[in-house]
């Protein structure tokens, strides 16, 4: 049961690096945002977006996979009175969607600012069955190192 839970946390290490990895290289456009998705391990998908905010911070990320389609919400000025975080910057989201069947996607992405959606940008995603493993950058897997090597010697004490 413990090696089960040491591998289920380095599989989540793994993403995270993957996912600082995937922020990394984006190139982020005003508007409509740019929106990338790639496969993050089993059943899950890493959808990055970035953008300009029309002057409310993006936030409160929410998806739905329906049929060939995941779609992803963020919330800019919130309803009633239409308050929001103001922060007219270029900003980056990533948000891992989790389950979703090997296919053909198309991902949009929706901005939900006083209760008015609007279309921010999208991609296509062909998701396979066998996803690739998420390769790690040199700090990702000295962290790694170091973790599997702490787990180690714990395990080799009991």
């Amino acid at each position: 049961m413990r090696l089960g839970s040491v591998a289920r946390f380095l599989t989540i290490l793994a993403v995270l690096a993957a996912h600082s990895a995937i922020a990394a290289a984006q190139q982020c456009a005003g508007f409509p945002w740019t929106v990338t998705a790639n496969p993050a391990g089993d059943k899950s998908v890493s959808v990055g977006i970035c953008g300009t905010s029309s002057g409310c911070l993006p936030h409160d990320p929410r998806f739905v996979v329906s049929g060939s389609e995941i779609r992803v919400f963020l919330t800019e000025a919130e309803t009633p009175g239409c308050q929001c975080l103001a922060d007219p910057s270029t900003f980056r989201q990533n948000v891992v969607v989790s389950p979703v069947e090997p296919g053909t996607y198309t991902v949009n992405v929706v901005r939900i600012d006083c209760g008015v959606q609007t279309d921010a940008g999208s991609t296509d995603l062909v998701f396979a069955a066998s996803s690739a493993i998420p390769t790690l950058d040199r700090g990702a897997l000295a962290a790694l190192a170091l973790l599997s090597a702490i787990v180690a010697i714990r395990l080799l004490r009991t």
